[in-house]
């Protein structure tokens, strides 16, 4: 068996993890937050995933992967030493740093990261109206939350046809959410949103969902990004050919997405210590 360490404990990390561990490999993963699953346990609504239902699947993650290191920052040097002390080393760090709109008075505004996972424990007052700037997925989950805290009058805003769909753009309708697209905001105030046409829409409360990005400060100058995600190849081999990288610290992309990135790089790392073709 080979030692795999595992940046980051999201659905990507714990993926390959998994598959990695049930191959005989040891497995340590490396973990900023108080606990593994990433952001599908700190901002998805139990209204979609019960919470019973997390925590069970993340104990049975856990008799599988028991090296978690949690609270572990890494820094360069930290990623180099990593390098030398494992056989090989994947980055599962996913996109932690929501994007901000550059617009007049966007401190007045949360972002859907921030507020979903305030949301999961009613830690968030709303108010009565709710703007949402970005009217993906995400949007309409901060949306039926808004809802559930008592919001009375939510707007979803997009610069496009709104990319939302399934479950998630239906719990949105369903609560009477008005989508409103092509609109452009030129600035937040104390009461609303204004838009480029001038026309102000009330809200108590400003949300903005409009994507994320990975914080890529920790990673050598050996291993290439390419526009704010690390860069891969087919096999997620970044430029360091001990080092892999999986989920949306490489491209965003769904929950599925990561889950099967990390089957495939468990499977690339058994057949590179196999001498197996790729």
């Amino acid at each position: 068996d080979k030692k795999i360490a595992v940046i980051g404990g999201g659905p990507a990390g714990i993926s390959v993890g998994w598959q990695l561990r049930l191959k005989g490999h040891q497995v340590t993963v490396y973990e900023t937050a108080k606990d593994i699953g990433g952001k599908f346990t700190r901002v998805i609504p139990e209204s979609r995933v019960p919470k019973a239902v997390i925590e069970t699947e993340l104990n049975r993650v856990k008799e599988v992967l028991p090296h978690v290191l949690h609270r572990q920052p890494l820094a360069a040097q930290d990623v180099r030493r990593l390098r030398e002390d494992f056989d090989f080393v994947v980055i599962a760090t996913g996109a932690q740093k929501p994007r901000m709109l550059p617009v007049p008075g966007n401190e007045r505004s949360l972002t859907a990261l921030d507020f979903l996972e305030k949301a999961k424990t009613d830690a968030v007052a709303v108010g009565k109206q709710v703007v949402i700037i970005g009217a993906g997925n995400v949007g309409c989950d901060a949306a039926t939350e808004a809802h559930r805290l008592g919001a009375e009058h939510i707007s979803l805003l997009d610069v496009q046809e709104p990319a939302s769909f399934g479950k998630e753009r239906e719990a949105a309708e369903a609560i009477g959410a008005e989508f409103k697209w092509p609109v452009f905001t030129r600035e937040i105030t104390a009461d609303a949103v204004v838009l480029t046409t001038g026309e102000k829409i009330p809200a108590d409360t400003v949300i903005i969902s409009i994507g994320d990005v990975p914080d890529l400060e920790f990673l050598p100058d050996d291993i290439e990004a390419e526009n704010g995600f690390v860069k891969v190849n087919d096999h997620f081999l970044t430029t360091d050919p001990k080092i892999f990288a999986i989920g949306d610290v490489v491209r965003p992309g769904l929950l599925t997405d990561a889950i099967g990135a990390g089957r495939i790089v468990a499977e690339t790392i058994c057949d590179i210590l196999e001498d197996k073709p790729l």
